[in-house]
């Protein structure tokens, strides 16, 4: 494994456990900081398997990672689709942590 990526993946777990941190908070913005945490823990830990494989990172939406490292490996990958699921929370305008909840 490239440096690189094994420096990316150490990352996406640091941000792993910082997201598994702001859940103990008691509030709306703890939830949020913790959904955004963990969208960039996976959108991290997506990017570098995908370098690592060697998928191209042009042109590719976000969502569709899961299924085309699934291509390129032997790993199974399909508990990923969550990324579909972490991208709505994350986007939901009616979200308590989003300043458009709060008009």
């Amino acid at each position: 494994m490239d440096a690189s990526v094994a420096r990316r993946l150490m990352f996406a777990k640091y941000q792993l456990n910082a997201a598994k941190r702001a859940l103990a908070g008691n509030s709306d913005f703890a939830a949020g900081e913790a959904v955004l945490r963990f969208h960039d823990a996976l959108e991290t830990f997506l990017l570098a398997v995908a370098d690592h494989v060697g998928i191209s990172r042009s042109r590719l939406d976000f969502h569709k990672y899961p299924t085309r490292i699934a291509q390129h490996t032997t790993k199974d990958f399909r508990h990923l689709s969550v990324v579909n699921e972490v991208n709505d929370v994350r986007d939901c305008d009616q979200a308590p942590w989003t300043l458009s909840s709060a008009q």
